[in-house]
């Protein structure tokens, strides 16, 4: 008779019984698997969509020209204008956001006293400018003359 201590006896697993019974307990059904490896493939071809939508977007963000509106704000906060023409490339102001693109930008005076028209043009480095501006805008700089900035301080008005 056993005195109420419980013996276990250890049996490595290459020496147990394979028997019918103990088959269904030990290994995965084939459904299980099924649904396992359907769950893997799922949640991997999600990721490789995830990083392919990404490279997509990132690819179309370099390819695009860069604003002409950056070029605007620039000139917009002088207080002084004259008729010029300026050209230059993105790498000189703004380094490593927009690289193998060159701008050309004309100010002239318009019929009306104190607006200036500027023409914006943007272009590859190795392409010509294109005929049309990519943007034009009228600023109205009362500080600059005709040929460039007016020389002493503007007469007052009177109040």
């Amino acid at each position: 008779m056993n005195s109420g201590k419980a013996t276990f006896t250890f049996m490595p697993r290459k020496f147990q019984s394979h028997s019918k019974e103990n088959m269904g307990k030990t290994a995965f059904s084939l459904l299980e698997v099924m649904i396992a490896l359907a769950v893997l493939f799922l949640v991997t071809f999600s990721i490789l969509g995830l990083v392919s939508r990404c490279l997509r977007n990132a690819a179309v963000l370099y390819k695009h020209k860069p604003p002409a509106s950056m070029l605007a704000s620039m000139i917009a906060s002088t207080n002084r204008m004259s008729e010029m023409t300026v050209q230059g490339q993105f790498e000189d102001i703004a380094p490593g956001l927009y690289p193998g693109f060159k701008y050309l930008w004309t100010s002239t005076l318009a019929e009306t006293g104190g607006l200036w028209r500027i023409d914006f043009f943007i272009a590859p480095v190795s392409a010509q400018f294109s005929e049309q501006p990519d943007l034009s805008i009228l600023l109205w700089i009362p500080q600059s003359g005709p040929r460039g900035p007016l020389i002493g301080p503007l007469p007052r008005q009177p109040r």
